[in-house]
């Protein structure tokens, strides 16, 4: 899934997170401290593109550090601190989504054959 930002002037930024999560991965990521939650969102970020202040770019999952962070505008930083609720916000949604009712009736009405 990709996620650009929406940020004014920001907005040649987005990032790529896999859309497989397991409710473990959810769980540390929801549960990391400060310091466990950026390498935790690094192993589900399949792609990215943020630009800091002085125009360097970061393209690698791996070289989201806290050094390259360091020279990011703020606004940046709280839309990649953003990225794993709108992720999980993202897969419930899409999950809801796929959802298919059932019931006896609409199974037994589409059984019948079509009246001439």
């Amino acid at each position: 899934m990709r996620f650009y930002c929406d940020i004014e002037g920001l907005e040649q930024n987005w990032i790529d997170v896999s859309e497989r999560w397991t409710r473990k991965e959810y769980l540390a990521l929801q549960d990391s401290k400060p310091d466990e939650f950026l390498p935790s969102l690094i192993g589900k970020i399949t792609a990215l593109h943020l630009e800091d202040m002085d125009g360097n770019v970061i393209e690698k999952p791996d070289d989201l550090t806290d050094e390259n962070l360091d020279n990011m505008d703020v606004r940046l930083l709280g839309f990649v601190g953003g990225i794993s609720a709108n992720t999980f916000i993202r897969l419930r949604t899409l999950g809801n989504a796929h959802a298919r009712l059932s019931s006896e009736r609409s199974e037994t009405k589409a059984e019948l054959p079509l009246k001439s």
